[in-house]
């Protein structure tokens, strides 16, 4: 009975080290999976989904950019004048081809936003304002106390528009300013501006109505 109990005991101090070394084992393999080959697994996946790195040879052609190829330059036609078919009743022409029209070269040309900008403060600068005033004269009658036409009558006068209307103030500014004639004159311009009116000047019509020697 001794013997079998010591051989017993032997059998189970067997098995514990079989398997502490099988569990040692398995533990290194883990180990080394997750140390060696679980990084190259993870980089050959991350291989497949992104793009492949140009070559040298490709990153070269790239920089210095694409030659192209040596295309001997085509001879264009002359351009001939259209034919009578090819125009309208007013004589523009109306048919374009490649043997009678050549486009003009610049016409997609678009200025820079500066040029724009330098052209539409040129475009928008206000001009100066044209003065509005005007000189005329007319001849100018007047009849005296006496019923005679009084000295002068016959004679211009003068007066300024501004904007198309009459400054009272100007008229018979030709003769001196207090004189009999003067004050003669603007009692005949009165009549003047109203015959003047009745020819269609609508400045005269005005004054006709509203003027006060």
């Amino acid at each position: 009975m001794g013997v079998d109990r010591s051989y017993a005991r032997r059998e189970r101090k067997s098995s514990y080290f079989i398997s502490f070394i099988v569990m040692g084992v398995v533990a290194i393999s883990v180990w080394v999976g997750f140390v060696y080959i679980m990084p190259k697994v993870m980089v050959d996946q991350i291989q497949k989904i992104l793009p492949p790195a140009p070559s040298p040879a490709t990153s070269q052609v790239q920089r210095q950019g694409y030659n192209r190829p040596n295309v001997p330059p085509t001879v264009d036609s002359p351009i001939r004048l259209p034919t009578p078919e090819e125009l309208d009743a007013q004589g523009r022409q109306v048919v374009f081809n490649s043997q009678n029209y050549q486009p003009n070269a610049n016409v997609n040309i678009i200025p820079s936003p500066q040029t724009q900008f330098v052209a539409s403060r040129t475009q928008a600068a206000p001009q100066p304002k044209k003065s509005g005033i005007t000189k005329k004269s007319a001849p100018w009658h007047w009849i005296g106390a006496d019923g005679d036409l009084v000295p002068g009558s016959g004679e211009l006068f003068t007066w300024l528009e501004i904007e198309g209307h009459i400054d009272y103030s100007t008229v018979c500014q030709n003769y001196k300013q207090g004189s009999f004639v003067y004050r003669d004159c603007r009692k005949g311009a009165k009549q003047s501006f109203a015959r003047m009116c009745k020819q269609g000047t609508q400045p005269a019509c005005h004054a006709a109505n509203n003027y006060m020697p």
